[in-house]
């Protein structure tokens, strides 16, 4: 089955630490990265989430958002920093004596300097998480993620099915056009034997006939009514195409037939100078370009 690099996935866990949601989008892109977006608290768990998606996702950018509706105290609690706080009383008495007049911290009183602030100096109040609520946050936000994965994966494999019915529908295409190709042939070469009597009279009129002159020309006109070479190579590739898909092939591997592809047709149509041929070859390539687009989203 083939798998789109497009897709959308979500995932969500109640836990003690209340609500955990995440949301996984993916797009188009050469290479496998992920951009992650995490409370601080969460921060921790940026690589570890990096390495459970690198575990399912080949190819494309994903776009991760962690949502969390918090209940009790998180991963921990606010702590004082009872150093600074002696420190700032140090420093607020040095003030208190050169401003000569009375500031004292604790209790708020008139002329003195409130609780307030002291605590909303920076570091005063800190943030202490607790190694053992990290690593239960941990277990239910990776629940979350799994979910998400999953949601996300499904996604891109029925986007992935939508792209492969249309490549089958477009090789359906192409293989009636080569049809149409193999049936203007006979008509071509009958043309190009004409051509040929009318140089062999001309020939035969001049005085003098050069033979290489002559042999380059029959040798030329016959093998611009050969195509039997590159009619082998375009079902080949094919043939090859459709096994690629039914396999779950990468967008990497089917590109790399459709260009092969595009040569070939490219070949056939400069050898051949007959206008429902070209028109055939035209036709093809169109189709290919198509084909290449959707590869282009496949992972």
């Amino acid at each position: 089955m083939l798998k789109s690099m497009t897709g959308y996935g979500e995932g969500s866990v109640r836990s003690s630490f209340g609500e955990i949601r995440i949301e996984l989008k993916s797009v188009n892109h050469r290479f496998l990265d992920s951009r992650i977006n995490l409370p601080r608290e969460l921060s921790y768990l940026e690589p570890e989430f990096k390495a459970e998606i690198r575990k399912k996702i080949k190819r494309g950018m994903i776009f991760l958002n962690l949502y969390w509706e918090k209940s009790g105290s998180g991963l921990g609690e606010l702590k004082l920093n009872e150093e600074l706080v002696q420190s700032l009383e140090k420093n607020l008495g040095q003030l208190q004596r050169k401003l000569k007049r009375p500031i004292r911290i604790g209790e708020a009183i008139p002329s003195g300097a409130p609780p307030e602030l002291i605590a909303n100096f920076p570091g005063v109040l800190y943030f202490s998480a607790s190694p053992e609520r990290q690593r239960k946050a941990g277990i239910s936000v990776h629940k979350a993620l799994r979910k998400a994965l999953d949601n996300l994966i499904k996604s891109r494999k029925e986007e992935g099915r939508r792209i492969e019915k249309d490549i089958r529908s477009r090789l359906g295409l192409i293989n009636k056009e080569i049809t149409r190709i193999k049936q203007f042939i006979p008509g071509y070469r009958n043309k190009l034997k004409g051509r040929i009597k009318e140089k062999l009279k001309q020939f035969r009129m001049e005085k003098g006939i050069n033979q290489d002159r002559l042999r380059k020309e029959i040798a030329f006109v016959l093998i611009r009514s050969d195509f039997t070479e590159e009619i082998i190579r375009i079902k080949s590739h094919l043939q090859s195409l459709t096994k690629l898909i039914s396999k779950g092939a990468s967008g990497k591997n089917i590109d790399f037939f459709l260009q092969e592809l595009n040569r070939e047709i490219n070949t056939l149509n400069d050898k051949a100078s007959e206008i429902n041929i070209s028109k055939s070859a035209i036709k093809i390539k169109a189709e290919l370009e198509k084909l290449r687009e959707q590869a282009l989203n496949l992972e």
